[in-house]
């Protein structure tokens, strides 16, 4: 293979041109764009006038050669899709959730070793330095043993009435650091328990906790609430690419602290250490996950992207994707949610 992938984007919403544009940076050529509504195709063509674009991967794969895809489409597509493009060979990076159910999440992996097919979820806090650094502490044993784990991730109301409410927060938020959780402690999962509040009127709880505890011995404590007020300072900007609207932005607060037998970590997800203020409004810019400064993405979606083009075309990667994990985390995710509606503590 040439030192450039030609890679398809499955679903060109938000994240679909993120990743297109990371891509493309990372020196890949994007061949292909598929999504199933005519007027996102319509705009995908003016982006990338010179690319391919389709309603449905069975017509891509009838009509054009890539060499890996990203799909980046809704939650429930991604389970139908992924087989499809396994089964002609296309490796893939799957954005999270992988599947609808664990169930499916593990026949896409059993598919993918059965071929022979490069698969990886994508889980960017394993691309941001400073979880790439805190990773290496614990693996290395600096800390010691690790103990326990405290993570928040606390979302705008405002975003839970507008989509939130459709997804279990578990899911949709603390499934970023059940990931991280299960990366750190290396350690299989035993027991998981897990709280929530509703006070907004939805089936939905609009906050979670889980207690998931590791077979080392250790435990980790993952929060989740889409309460935080359009008050609060925000540091997502936009959800759109295009948009400059000032007053388009929200909230995502989280801390993630581990304590090990021999020493401890905190860190700020993220960071409110850069501001912008205007006469209308004050904020605090997030510079670590997927800012987009000139054109150009940054941060840990940026890595990820060059790391996922340099498995593909047989390059160095960092080492750090786990579809294994992504599966057993969306095991621990299910037993959370049934944690919530039973009350007791479910066994894994």
């Amino acid at each position: 293979m040439s030192t450039s992938a030609r890679v398809a984007i499955v679903g060109f919403g938000r994240f679909g041109r993120l990743h297109a544009l990371a891509l493309v940076q990372a020196g890949a050529n994007i061949a292909a764009i598929v999504d199933p509504r005519p007027d996102v195709l319509e705009s995908a063509s003016k982006a990338y006038p010179d690319t391919p674009v389709f309603p449905d991967v069975t017509l891509l794969l009838a009509s054009t050669e890539v060499d890996a895809a990203v799909v980046a489409s809704s939650e429930l597509t991604h389970f139908p899709i992924a087989l499809e493009l396994i089964a002609a060979g296309v490796p893939l990076l799957v954005e999270k959730p992988v599947a609808a159910t664990a169930a499916e999440a593990q026949q896409i992996l059993n598919e993918a070793r059965e071929g022979d097919v490069y698969i990886q979820s994508g889980f960017i806090l394993r691309y941001e330095p400073r979880h790439l650094m805190l990773h290496e502490a614990v693996a290395s044993g600096r800390l010691g043993e690790l103990q326990l784990m405290r993570a928040k991730r606390d979302v705008s109301r405002s975003w839970f009435h507008a989509y939130g409410h459709t997804v279990n927060p578990i899911l949709e938020t603390s499934i970023h650091d059940i990931d991280l959780a299960l990366w750190l402690f290396a350690s299989p999962p035993t027991f998981v328990q897990a709280w929530g509040t509703n006070s907004l009127g939805y089936e939905i709880p609009e906050s979670v906790t889980v207690l998931i505890e590791f077979g080392s011995g250790g435990q980790a404590f993952v929060t989740s609430s889409w309460l935080r007020t359009d008050r609060d300072v925000p540091n997502i900007l936009s959800w759109e690419l295009e948009s400059s609207q000032e007053d388009s932005g929200g909230v995502i607060a989280g801390d993630l602290e581990v304590l090990g037998s021999q020493g401890t970590s905190r860190l700020a997800t993220y960071s409110d250490s850069f501001s912008l203020s205007t006469d209308s409004v004050t904020a605090y810019p997030d510079t670590a996950f997927w800012p987009v400064i000139g054109g150009r993405v940054w941060g840990a979606l940026a890595a990820e992207a060059v790391d996922f083009h340099q498995a593909v075309i047989g390059g160095k990667t960092l080492g750090v994707a786990s579809m294994e994990d992504a599966v057993i985390g969306q095991r621990v995710a299910e037993a959370a949610i049934r944690s919530l509606a039973s009350g007791l503590k479910e066994q894994l």
